[in-house]
């Protein structure tokens, strides 16, 4: 940051902002590039802020149950692909007192926007070979797999295929491994070769069983398979067939937390251990959360109606997950998004007023091979963690449940509709923006400054608006601060106010869709001064989308402290 050494007014540009959000150092000690909080931005590639894309949703229909307790109703999906030129959906889906069942969504094609039944039971994935999709059947699930002709519809039971959450295709055969709490949870099945309704008996591995660790995740990594366990990563790989495969460990220490915790970019494998994220290439670990530790927030409430959160009835079915959205990983943890920028390595996070939105299930990019080539972006799919989908036509009439089957969609880019809504009857809803920068000393901590006025450069048609937080121990309190206390609320004279003071300014901003400084007129004396902008954006190129490029603070030196302590 560039120091002011007089008393001559200076205009000092703060941004662009590529470090994105750290909270593990001092806010007053972070990079001038770093954010001390940064929500629904994404970063781009020059440094500066753009709102995210909303998410919308896709597909929806209710379905009524007369069981007043009736609020578990979650959908899962586990799988797109494309047949004949026609994309399709698999989802996972269970409705307490009815049961799981496995449906196909067609996205193109003569059965677009039709949603059909596959079969009953939960499954964890969907694993496409020639013109068949086999459904490997989850824990839960004792009536085994399932092998549907995509030609012709037609459904086979495979009663023998292994229950587990994880699973891959590796040189013609499907692995499925993933059964914590279950027998035999560290192994390893792998069906015949090039048929995957045979499970011989013998075909397994036991990976590192004296452990006491389970398998929770698998994924085929420079034509080797990566196993990863509670506390450790393994690589198993062969050249002529399963007997001769070696199995070595790769991470003594590196294991995934659950489920859902592994993801793959490019060259790189991203694994979830506990409240860290780390980078696997070329078999070396790197953690890449190091600046911003993910905590629960006990804070944060969930919507009415739905189950508190306690260790029996949790509120939401996935609490830990990672997914590869375009350039980005998205990581949720508990009751938080954490976005990863994989080509600036920097991380910002997601929120949602719509509850569903706020709580998204882990997400699958949607299959787009052999339709509109030239469409030039990426379409993402999910569901919700939500226990109970949540919708703005509320739960029914007493003793009546609305259970509410929704599907979300992702597209990665800026258009016309889209707009940020999770409820059958669109209710669309803002897309709240925010970003707090690091506390400024200026260069001249040993000074007070005077701020005469500041600003941000941004793209937006709306409001904006910009709160100033003056940090110095010796700070002057006004009455006008001080009339909203009563006398009981005060601490000591010198100090009265037990929150910092600070200064929030609204903008107006409706002048029409352009680039545009937007000036802050405040004057105010400091020693250390942090900065917050909140924007609005509905989503679509009717207002956006936002970017904020920088902000600039007019500033002159003032007097040295004349305290010990200030």
């Amino acid at each position: 940051m560039a120091k002011t050494s007089n008393t001559a007014v200076q205009e000092l540009e703060i941004g662009p902002f590529a470090g994105g959000i750290n909270t593990y150092s001092d806010p007053a000690m972070i990079a001038d590039d770093e954010m001390v909080d940064c929500v629904n931005f994404d970063l781009s590639l020059d440094g500066s802020l753009v709102s995210r894309p909303p998410w919308s949703l896709m597909y929806s229909e209710t379905a009524t149950s007369t069981e007043v307790d009736h609020t578990d109703s979650w959908q899962w999906v586990i799988g797109t692909g494309t047949y004949e030129g026609n994309r399709f959906i698999i989802v996972s889906s269970n409705h307490e007192e009815v049961g799981g069942a496995a449906y196909i969504y067609y996205v193109d094609g003569i059965n677009a926007g039709i949603l059909a039944k596959i079969a009953d039971g939960e499954f964890s994935a969907s694993h496409r070979y020639a013109d068949d999709l086999y459904l490997v059947p989850d824990l839960v699930n004792s009536a085994g797999g399932v092998k549907y002709d995509l030609a012709g519809g037609l459904v086979t039971a495979i009663a023998t295929m292994p229950s587990g959450y994880s699973s891959i295709i590796y040189k013609d055969r499907l692995w499925i491994s993933g059964r914590r709490s279950v027998a035999n949870s560290s192994r390893l099945y792998f069906s015949g070769l090039a048929d995957f309704t045979s499970w011989p008996g013998t075909n397994f591995f036991d990976i590192n069983p004296g452990d006491g660790d389970a398998v929770q995740q698998l994924e085929v990594y420079q034509d080797n398979i990566i196993i990863f366990k509670d506390n450790a990563t393994y690589v198993l790989a062969y050249d002529t067939g399963p007997a001769q495969a070696v199995l070595r460990v790769i991470n003594e220490y590196v294991g995934a937390t659950g489920r859902n915790c592994v993801a793959t970019y490019e060259n790189s494998i991203f694994v979830m251990k506990y409240n860290q994220v780390y980078e696997m290439s070329n078999y070396d670990f790197v953690r890449v959360s190091v600046k911003i530790p993910f905590e629960f927030d006990a804070t944060l409430t969930m919507p009415d109606g739905i189950y508190p959160l306690d260790e029996e009835n949790r509120a939401y079915h996935f609490t830990h997950w990672i997914s590869v959205v375009g350039d980005r990983l998205v990581t949720r943890f508990y009751n938080k998004l954490y976005v990863y920028h994989l080509r600036l390595r920097a991380w910002t996070r997601w929120e949602s007023t719509d509850y569903n939105i706020n709580y998204l299930g882990p997400i699958i990019r949607l299959d787009n091979t052999n339709t509109d080539t030239l469409r030039g972006y990426q379409t993402y799919v999910a569901g919700t963690s939500l226990y109970a989908s949540v919708d703005s036509a509320g739960p029914g009439e007493s003793e009546d449940w609305n259970m509410y089957f929704k599907l979300f969609k992702f597209e990665d880019r800026y258009e016309l509709v889209n707009t940020e809504n999770g409820n059958i009857t669109p209710v669309a809803v803002d897309i709240a923006l925010s970003m707090t920068t690091k506390q400024f000393d200026i260069g001249l901590s040993h000074r007070f400054k005077r701020l005469m006025h500041w600003g941000i450069d941004c793209y937006t048609g709306r409001d904006v608006t910009g709160t100033m937080f003056p940090y110095s121990v010796a700070y002057k309190v006004t009455w006008d601060q001080l009339h909203i206390y009563h006398w009981h609320d005060l601490n000591t004279w010198e100090y009265p106010l037990t929150i910092l003071p600070s200064t929030t300014q609204m903008v107006s901003s409706n002048s029409g869709v352009f680039v545009k400084f937007i000036r802050f007129p405040k004057s105010l004396r400091f020693r250390l001064l942090q900065f917050k902008v909140d924007m609005l954006t509905k989503g679509n190129t009717t207002d956006g989308p936002a970017y904020l490029y920088s902000l600039t603070a007019f500033i002159a030196a003032k007097q040295i402290v004349p305290k010990a302590v200030n």
